[in-house]
Parts: structure tokens; sequence; C-alpha cells
């Protein structure tokens, strides 16, 4: 532990017994978590908040004191600070000398565990205070975070503890307090914001952490608030989707005006929307409605299960107005009022329903009723109220969260159902799957939410990080897909996701919306997020709970046959536990049977059990699984190579992670899944460099075969990185021949990083070391690389001079051969050779050379081949003047490019269809393409597709009758094609600005 200034350390005094020995202080249901599974006993990582707190200066005060004497003073201020932590569900983990060392969240995760650490430290600060010793004065620190906690087992004792950095941080809070103050991080603040009033510190420096770090004091709880009012308190945008839903709970509350009296029970998942529903759909009622109903509001609450009436107590308080703050004399006051206006037949309850306010019966007969009668007097009242409630106008009683409710208010509901069916009642139930309604006497409508459908999750990001410009790409797609892909459709998860990001700095404001700020490896899950699924899971019994965090390791679907073989267990017991997590929605099972298959409910939910076991451990299960997928699918292991490399990874299995990383590679860039491709190669690149083995053509190839899905992404200067460290290690070794299909594919690369005259130099030096180790199929891919380079640096009739001579080699093996290229060599070919005859003016050829391209391309029915074709097809008959014959190639070319996500062709694509539409008089869509397309040209950060794009821009702001905005655009573009030598483009470019100059804009199409 850290020293302390002003007070005795940690170990310094030796306190009573009782406290001093954990398992004598742990509560029975925390002490039998701890000793309940095995994984807990090797340890688990948890995200919780960490509570210190010590008496200030009790050296001084004790010192010159007998030791007996000491303890008196000393043990009632560290037993408060025990009760307080244990009467808000913490675990006592150290205590030493003067102080403590509490946990909220572990070993049960709790969703609200800063909440319960900072009542808790309210509650220990009072308890010390009510001693009126002004010498015993504590403070406390806190901080949230993850931490390694585990099970230490003594001779006659288990010690509960948590390492890491989480904890030294909050050592330092309590070390900074002054005395009787609580100070805490700004991760708790985040994570109790709008339940408590704090005052900001300022930021401190923290020794092991290379910046300070924001700090604050608190306060005071603020008036009791439910969570969605607090939620709401931040801000709320405007509701995506569910309009079914609000649809069927109007039909609802319809029935229940004409007196039908109906029950609602809405279902999903935690951040789903329930309580979003329900709230927008009070907010919906119109004014002649909301003026003839009642509306009371109750929620169950994470540490009320144990008190009993809570949830209807809460309601009652609701219904009659009285604040949590309210002097009790004041709420003794209006309840008398309220139960003195009451029908007769209600007073007789009025015991009961003070009782359910927390008040004094004052009757001698209630007070005789034994528990059993108490019990139904109270389900009478409550029946009674909720019936005369809605005798005469609609009531609508919410009650969220009744997987929180307590027992007694659950039963009470329950019973007071079939009273209300000829009533004008409405219940509106939220819940979330695991709960299981007992409603009997009247029918429950069920309304399960699914996550949101990929359209309103859209409408829901652009509300949240910024609508997309009118005229042009969206500057936050990067961001909204990386929320997208995480939030998977929950609107809760999507804004804690933003929320988290915004507060590390992570994104920026940008023109009204939302854009990234940095580059993301990924995105974390956010701490309020972790703590809900964590909890959920932390609930399981044992037995469900380990066979989850197998599954964890196998991935986001996981085969039967393999959860079984890697949990070690039979196959009735396995499909008997994951009925238990399918019923809990946590897996669902996507097929049955022997050979049945599963998948977590949500991508978080695996992340938060596995990131929840310790790495030693997890590295022995990925181990077995690898084992176990190996066993099962040996004969197809290539259909399953990306999953068995990155198991082969996570078990530090190097040889299998290259074989498998270099098999998931080839299969991956054969489907055209290009971003799957280049993983899997750095997968194999890095293993094989871990594994130590001396294999350096091994490691040239993997470079090599990265390249073409590299190019298909526009990775650019990857490709070159790669390239780079290849040439190295093949100069190294002597490896001529390697070195030339290096030297080509080098062509590539500087092409399009648009240094010409080296992707020539490259070209030619790869295409002559080619041809001497008679290399044919490889000369022919440098050819290609080469002839590109001929064509932007204007030079056409060496474009044909090189491909015209060659076409005859495609007619055999090679027509659908990739050769080192994202698409069929023979399609890029044709298309080329036929896009420099369309340069030329030899058009027939040119017609001929590209539907040849498209004919292979329908053969080989690759997206990448597909899209070229189209396009190179649209190409040529543009340049031929045929426009309306173009467009729907270019319009098809185009679906299929964002279909397959080819990025760095979605701009050139995007330039000819504006251009085309252009051309056909749709001058306000062809601007606006074309603006789309020199806006990604400058994303992909291609110097040819920018300059090209922003040519064909000026030409058609030039058709279009902008001759001011045409000049801009064909400026920007001739400097670019003449920095980087592309004659062609520079020459059309000067071409139209002369137009320009000589007045000649109106004739320029």
């Amino acid at each position: 532990m850290q020293e302390r200034s002003g007070g005795a350390g940690f170990g310094q005094h030796r306190l009573s017994e009782t406290i001093a020995a954990p398992i004598a202080y742990t509560p029975d249901h925390i002490r039998a978590r701890i000793v309940a599974g095995r994984s807990e006993l090797e340890g688990q990582r948890k995200f919780v908040t960490v509570l210190f707190a010590d008496i200030r200066g009790s050296t001084a005060l004790i010192e010159a004191m007998d030791s007996e004497d000491a303890l008196e003073r000393l043990d009632p201020v560290v037993q408060r600070m025990i009760d307080a932590v244990h009467r808000h569900e913490g675990l006592v983990a150290r205590v030493q000398g003067d102080g403590i060392m509490a946990l909220f969240g572990a070993p049960l995760a709790r969703e609200d565990h800063a909440l319960q650490a900072c009542k808790a430290a309210m509650a220990m600060q009072a308890a010390v205070d009510a001693l009126a010793d002004p010498r015993l004065k504590i403070r406390i620190g806190l901080h949230a975070g993850p931490v390694v906690v585990r099970s230490i087992a003594h001779d006659l004792s288990i010690h509960y503890d948590a390492v890491g950095v989480s904890v030294h941080i909050a050592a330092r809070m309590e070390q900074l307090a002054e005395v009787g103050e609580i100070r805490l991080t700004e991760q708790v603040r985040e994570l109790v914001e709008g339940e408590f009033e704090m005052a900001a510190v300022g930021r401190v420096e923290v020794k092991g952490l290379s910046e300070p770090i924001a700090v604050f004091s608190l306060q005071a709880r603020k008036a009791g608030r439910s969570r969605w009012q607090i939620r709401k308190a931040r801000g709320l945008t405007a509701l995506a989707g569910r309009k079914d839903e609000l649809g069927r709970l109007d039909a609802l509350y319809q029935e229940a005006r004409a007196g039908k009296g109906q029950i609602a029970a809405i279902t999903g998942l935690p951040g789903i929307g329930k309580s979003r529903l329900i709230h927008e759909f009070l907010a919906g009622l119109d004014d002649a409605r909301t003026s003839a109903a009642m509306v009371v509001e109750a929620s169950g609450q994470p540490d009320g299960r144990t008190e009993p009436y809570l949830a209807v107590g809460n309601a009652l308080r609701a219904w009659l107005s009285i604040g949590e703050r309210d002097p009790r004399e004041e709420a003794q006051r209006r309840v008398d009022a309220w139960l003195a206006g009451l029908r007769s037949e209600l007073r007789t309850f009025a015991p009961a329903y003070r009782f359910l306010l927390g008040m004094p019966p004052a009757d001698s007969a209630w007070e005789r009723l034994d528990p059993a009668d108490r019990k139904a007097e109270m389900h009478r009242a409550i029946a009674a109220l909720l019936k005369e409630g809605a005798r005469e106008q609609p009531l609508v009683l919410v009650v969220e969260d009744l997987h929180w409710i307590d027992p007694e208010s659950a039963d009470a509901l329950a019973s007071a159902v079939p009273e209300l069916a000829g009533s004008k009642a409405l219940l509106l139930l939220s819940s979330r799957p695991e709960y299981q309604h007992r409603w009997s006497g009247m029918p429950v409508h069920e309304l399960a939410l699914s996550p949101l459908s990929a359209a309103d999750e859209r409408e829901l990001l652009d509300r949240l990080l910024g609508d997309r410009p009118a005229g042009g790409g969206d500057p936050g797609a990067e961001l909204k897909t990386a929320i997208s892909a995480r939030a998977q459709g929950n609107p809760l998860y999507a804004e804690e996701i933003l929320r988290a990001l915004a507060v590390g700095g992570a994104i920026k404001k940008e023109g009204g919306a939302f854009v990234l700020a940095r580059d993301l490896a990924a995105i974390e899950i956010p701490a309020t997020v972790q703590a809900v699924i964590a909890s959920r899971i932390d609930a399981l019994p044992a037995g469900p709970r380990g066979l989850l965090e197998v599954a964890s390791v196998i991935g986001q679907t996981v085969p039967a046959p393999i959860l079984a073989a890697v949990a070690g267990m039979d196959r009735e017991t396995m499909f008997v536990l994951t009925a238990a997590l399918v019923e809990r929605s946590l897996l669902d099972e996507i097929k049955q049977g022997a050979d049945g298959e599963y998948a977590f409910s949500h991508a978080l939910i695996r992340d938060v059990c596995y990131e929840s076991m310790l790495k030693s451990r997890r590295k022995v299960m990925h181990g077995a699984a690898l084992d176990a997928f190996e066993g099962a699918y040996a004969d197809r292991l290539g259909e399953h190579a990306g999953r068995l490399a990155d198991q082969a990874v996570l078990a530090e299995r190097w040889d299998g992670a290259v074989k498998y990383g270099q098999m998931a590679g080839a299969r991956a860039a054969e489907l055209s899944a290009y971003g799957e491709a280049v993983r899997a190669y750095d997968l194999a690149i890095d293993a094989l460099e871990r594994s130590g083995a001396t294999k350096p053509e091994l490691a040239i190839d993997l470079r090599i075969a990265q390249q073409a899905p590299l190019g298909a992404m526009g990775r650019i200067a990857d490709m070159e990185r790669r390239l780079g460290e290849a040439e190295a290690i093949c100069r190294g070794i002597g490896d001529r021949r390697r070195l030339g299909q290096i030297k080509l594919s080098q062509t590539f690369a500087l092409n399009y990083l648009g240094r010409l005259n080296e992707a020539i130099a490259a070209g030619t030096e790869g295409l002559e070391l080619a041809r001497s180790y008679q290399e044919h199929v490889l000369s022919l891919g440098g050819a290609y690389y080469l002839a590109q380079a001929y064509q932007w640096s204007g030079q056409y009739g060496r474009v044909v001079e090189l491909l015209a001579a060659e076409t005859h080699r495609f007619k055999g093996p090679l027509r659908s051969r990739r050769i080192g290229t994202a698409g069929t060599l023979s399609v890029l070919w044709y298309g080329l050779l036929g896009a420099a005859r369309a340069y030329l003016g030899d058009f027939a050829r040119a017609t001929s050379d590209v539907d040849e391209a498209a004919a292979i391309a329908s053969e080989t029915k690759r997206p990448y081949d597909l899209v070229l074709s189209k396009w190179y097809q649209g190409f040529a008959r543009y340049h031929q003047g045929n426009a309306a014959e173009a467009l729907p190639l270019l319009e098809e070319a185009h679906r299929l490019c964002a279909e397959a996500s080819i990025v760095f062709l979605m701009p050139v694509v995007g330039t000819s269809l504006g251009y085309v539409k252009a051309l056909l008089g749709r001058h306000a869509e062809g601007i606006a393409d074309l603006e789309r397309a020199a806006q990604q040209s400058r994303q992909t950060r291609l110097a040819y597709a920018i300059a090209w794009s922003t040519s064909y821009l000026g030409h058609v702001y030039l058709i279009a009758g902008a001759p001011e905005k045409a000049r801009a655009a064909l400026e920007d573009a001739r400097k670019i094609a003449q920095t980087h030598g592309y004659r062609g483009v520079q020459e059309t470019a000067q071409r139209l600005l002369d137009e320009i100059r000589q007045g000649e804009g109106g004739s320029a199409s």
C-alpha cells in the first residue's frame, strides 16, 4: 500500500481480531461467491470502483495511548467504514491500520458499482461524523477502472484482493483528499453523472501516469431521480424507429380508455430502448388524452430487491407527489389529506397505505396481524387503489425494470391484475429477457424489442454524429461505421460509445458533424456498457457462466461440437447449459442439432465475457479450441483457416498461425474480401517473426501475396512499405527471381503514389528480370503494370505496343487467372488496352477489347472484374460519344463497387458516372457525383485519381456554365498532373483552361 502523509500507514496499528481477519467480516453471500468457481480462485479481470478510506492524523491521535486504548479509539471508526461498504454491496478487501480498501463490482459485477461506492463513501462519512469526536475524521478516495481480482488462500481463510493501476490511482485520491472530503476521478464522475453534486478540484499528477488526471470532490446526493430521468437530463436525440411499437401501445391505450384494462410487457436487452419507448409514448399522448389520464411511474432498483414493497411504495409516493426530500411533516399532512378524501371503503386500508409510505400505521389491529394476513391485506389495498384510480379516468401505471423489483411488490401487482380487467387501466411494464412474468387474469401483450434495423440505426447515427452533407460524401462515415459495428443496433450502446469517444478526445466536430480526430485501432467498451453486461454475466450460475466463457474464446459464432470439445463435457450437458444461456438472451441458437451453432446475442457480450478472463487462462483455452477445430474440420481446413489462424495466434502457436494465416489470406483474396485478406497476411507475417524461424523465402512470399488486396483497398503506402521489406530480404539472400516480382509490384505502387518515372524504371527492371528467368506468367503481370505507367503518363501508343502483341496468351488457362493482381489479369489487360485505343480514337478495336474484358468477367464472376469491366465499357462508349449507352454500364459498376467495398475504384467509377450524367444534360446530378468522387479521391490520397476526378469536375462545371468554378478545379488538376507527370490529364486540363480564356466556355461540351 501507499504510505499516507499525515496519517498512519496500513499495518502500523493492530486492530481487533474481528476487524483484522477478512473472512470474519465478509458477508456470507459474497464469501460463498468467492469460493464458488475455480476461475475466480485463479483470478479475473473486472471493471470496478475502488474505495480507499482512512483516519486522518491517527498517528498523532494515539501515539501516547496504550495499545488497547488505541484500539478502542480507532475500532469504532473502522467498523463504521466496513458497515457502510457492506450496506452498499461492496467487498472490503483489506483492513490494515487505520483504514480500509473496498471493491464495488467484484466479485459480483454490478452495473451501478460507482453509484454504490459513492453512496457508501457518503454513508461512512455520516456515520463517523455521528460519533461527534472532532479528532476522528476520515478522508476517502475513489477511482473506477480495470483490475485483476483474485482469491488468495491462507491456512484458515480466503483473502480477496485486487491489483492494478486503478488501485494505485484510488489510493492516490485518498492521499490527496482533505479531512472530511471524498475525492474521485473523472472515470467515477462519468459513471454517476446526474446522481450527485460535485466540485471540480483540477488536474493532478499521479506517479506512473503520463498525463495529469481530472479530480472532483463529492458534495451531496441530488434529489431522487430514476435512471431514465438522469439519462433524459443529459439530452435525447429524436427517436429512431419503433413506429410499429408506438402504434401498438396507442391501440392498447384506446382499449383501456374504453374500459378494457390492458397490460403491455416490453422486454429487451439492456439499452435496447424500453424506457425510451415508454416515455416517447407518454409524451406523445395528445392534450385531450393527457388531461383525462393519470400517469403513475415507478421502477425496480438494483439495490432495492431486499426492501419489501419498495417499488409499490415509490409508485404511491409518485401518485401523491411526495418527493424524497420533502419534510416529514409536510408529507404526513399530504397523506392525511389524501386519506380523508378517499371513499369510505378505501379508507379502511389506511394503515396499509401508511405502511407503504414508510409512516406509522397508527392502528393497533394492523399491528396484531400475522405476516400472512398482513400480506393479504396489503394486496387487497393495492388492488383497490389501482381499481379506484382507473374507475373514472384512464390510469397509466408504468413499472420499469421489473427484473430488479422486490418480490413483495411483484406479488402485489400480480394479485391486483384480475381486478383491473374491466377498468380503464393500462399497465406498462418493462424488463430484461430473463425476467419471468407471472400475471394471470388479463392477457399480457408482449412487445419484445429487437435491435434497430440498419436504416433506423443509420438515422440514429446521423442524428448523433451529424447528417450527411447534401452535396457530397459523408465525412463522418468511417466513425459511423465503427460505432455501428460495435453497437449493433443497440441505441444506448451507440450513445455511450459516442460519449466515451468524446471524453477520450478520439472525435471532434467538423462542419457541424463529428468525425474521427485520430485513427482508431479499436473502439473500447464504455464503462457504463461494460458494467451492464458484466452484471448480467455474473448473475449466472457457475455452470452456464463457465460455458459462456468457453464460448467467448471460440468466437462470436460457436459451433456446438467445438464448444463441447473445448468445455470437456458431453453434448447433453452442454445443451442443457446452452439452453439456459439462450433463455437469458446471452446466446442465440442459429442452427439446431448435433452440428448446431450458437452466436452471442450481441458482440459486446462476448467481448466483456472474454476480457474478464486472465490472459494465461485464455491462452490455454485457445490451444484447446485450435485442437478442436483441427479435429472437427480436418478435411476442410481451408474453409475455417481464418478462425484457425486467430486461435493459433492467441494460443501463441506461431507455426500454426503462419500456416493458417497464409491459407486465410489466399482464400479471402479469392473471394474479394480484401480487408480480411490483408489482416490474414499481416497475422502470418507477424507470426513468422515471432516464431523465430529462418524462412526468408516465405517472408518474401507473404509480403508479395499481400500486394493485390492492399492495392484493391487503396492502401498504397502500406504496399510500398511491405515491398520495401521484401526487397531488403530478397537482396540479403541474393534471390533475383523474386526480386523481379517485387520490382513489378513496386511499379503498381509507384504508379498510384504519383511517381511515374520511378514506376517506369522499376517496371522495366522487373520485366527484364522476369524474362531473363523465363517467368512468362510473371512477365505478363509486369507488362500490365508498366503499361499502366505509360497510360498515366499519356503515352497511349506505348500501351498499345506493349499489350496488343500479347493478347493471344489469354486464350488458354491464363484467361481466368490472377497474377499478383486484385482482378483477373486478362480483364485488366483488355480493359487497359481498350482505354488506350479509345484515347487514340480507335473506337472499333477499343469497343472490342473492353467487351472481351466484360465477357471474361462474366465467367469469373469476381466483383473486382465485374466493376472494372463495366467501367471500361462505359469509358470506351462515352469517349466515342455514346453517353446514353455508357450510363447503365457505369451505374451498374458503381452499384457493384459499393456492394463489394472496393474503395479505391469508387472515385474512378463515380467520376465517369458524374461526367456522363452531365453530358446527358443532368448537370446538377453530375456535379454532385463528381464533387463526391473528387472528395473520395482526396480521401484515398491517390494522386492520379485526384487529378483525374478534379479535371473531369472542372469540365462538367464548364458544361454547366460555371466558368469560375471550372477554372479553379482545372488549375488544381493541372498542377497535380504536372507535379506527377500525368501528361494526359495535364494536357486535357490545359486545353479546357485555354478555352475558358478564349471565351469558348459555351461550346466546351
